[in-house]
């Protein structure tokens, strides 16, 4: 487990990244998959409020997995969603690339 913060970035971005990449890990799946269902009428409403409210559905978080079973997981907060999930994205594929 690591973690690292950049110089100036905001304080909750601290907890963000660990709870994005524990969720992810959780559930098997990105945050930003998770996000959809758990909207009100979805059929996972109400997800973010489970586990003392650690679980995150925004976009950020990607597990990382080695021949389809997830080892570990990744969790970037501080930008924006969108700047998030293209960080997390990359990390986890140029981690796929170096083990292959």
């Amino acid at each position: 487990m690591s973690h690292v913060r950049m110089d100036g970035a905001q304080l909750p971005s601290i907890e963000h990244a660990i709870h994005k990449a524990k969720t992810s890990a959780l559930f098997k799946k990105s945050t930003i998959e998770l996000q959809k269902d758990s909207e009100p009428g979805g059929s996972l409403f109400g997800l973010n409020n489970t586990l003392d409210n650690t679980v995150i559905v925004f976009a950020g978080g990607e597990p990382i997995k080695l021949k389809h079973i997830v080892v570990g997981a990744i969790g970037i907060s501080g930008g924006t969603a969108e700047q998030d999930q293209a960080v997390a994205s990359f990390a986890v594929e140029k981690y796929n690339y170096n083990v292959k």
